[in-house]
């Protein structure tokens, strides 16, 4: 009986030390939370510039980059002309996905969501497609939170991982 018991109170131990709750990514004032089922890799740091992939598994990830702005540069441009350049950054995106000889995009599944005037500068493309034969679900979003320009490039094979990167994508905060 003592033994039964010695194992599960290893067993609990081991339980209570596992993460269960969402972790956070801190890179200067910018910080986003992914759940505890992900990991952050290949992070990469250039000149102020961040890159870097958060993943559930091969197949479902998110890659992220976050460019720091001058916010001199920023003060300069009225809202439109922001939008419109990472409306096109989106795009340019989309065509090389559009280009990917492994990857088929469903054209009809293509769509576009502009953030609303007033608000911070964005754009989401949502799309379908296929990678060698096998079905996902994409997305591109570009926005500007104060002075870091953000684009996240995500595809899942199923929706719970397409929740739970969307979950991440709108957890992208600036102090």
């Amino acid at each position: 009986m003592k033994h039964i018991l010695f194992s599960l109170a290893a067993a609990l131990l081991l339980l209570a030390g596992c993460e269960t709750g969402p972790k956070t990514y801190n890179y200067q004032d910018l910080s986003f939370t992914y759940p505890a089922t992900y990991t952050v890799e290949d992070e990469k740091i250039t000149d102020g510039r961040v890159s870097l992939i958060v993943s559930k598994d091969d197949d479902n990830f998110m890659i992220v980059n976050i460019i720091p702005l001058d916010e001199d540069l920023i003060e300069e441009f009225d809202r439109s002309d922001i939008q419109s350049s990472i409306e096109e950054d989106a795009l340019d995106l989309l065509m090389m996905d559009l280009d990917d000889e492994e990857m088929e995009i469903d054209k009809d599944s293509i769509n576009a969501l502009s953030s609303p005037e007033g608000s911070v500068p964005g754009i989401l493309l949502s799309y379908d497609g296929t990678y060698f034969g096998d079905p996902f679900k994409g997305r591109i979003s570009v926005t500007v939170l104060r002075n870091y320009q953000i684009i996240l490039k995500y595809e899942a094979t199923n929706d719970k991982a397409l929740d739970e990167m969307t979950g991440i994508a709108t957890s992208f905060n600036v102090e």
